[in-house]
This record gives C-alpha cells, structure tokens and sequence, in this order.
C-alpha cells in the first residue's frame, strides 16, 4: 500500500492511499495480470488517532484474467 496524502483538518484526519502493486494474481487459476478493468474505492474502518476520527480512502484496481481457461474473467486487489 502507498499512502499519498494525509490531511489533518480540524476534528478528522484523512488518509489517501493505493495499492502499489501493478498487477494481481487471478484468485481462480493463479495468472498474473496487469490489465486494469476499473478501479474504485474501498473506505476500512479505522480507530480515532488521538481522540480523532480516521478517514481511509483506499483505491484498488479491479483486472481482467487473461488466462484463456480460466472462468474467472474478473477480480478485484486484495
């Protein structure tokens, strides 16, 4: 994960974060692939730091496995 922005405005703190990783491994048959079919964003529960909310914002990529076989055509990161 690369963190690429933190803001700490009044009450809350922001975290803007990505996966780094440039491809993903296919969950069904194991095939790498680097082929962005989408993206979106995903916001985990976080504990306050200090006595303030936590706010992540955590883009990951969905893919399209290229395997020909394989029946798993879409993915997401984990």
């Amino acid at each position: 994960m690369e963190v690429f922005g933190v803001e700490a405005s009044g009450a809350v703190v922001r975290i803007a974060a990505r996966v780094a990783a440039p491809g993903a491994s296919c969950p069904d048959c194991g095939t790498w692939s680097e082929r962005v079919h989408g993206s979106y964003l995903r916001y985990p529960s976080d504990l306050p730091s200090c006595g303030r909310p936590v706010t992540a914002a955590l883009r990951v990529h969905r893919f399209a496995c290229q395997a020909l076989v394989c029946q798993g055509r879409r993915f997401r990161q984990r």
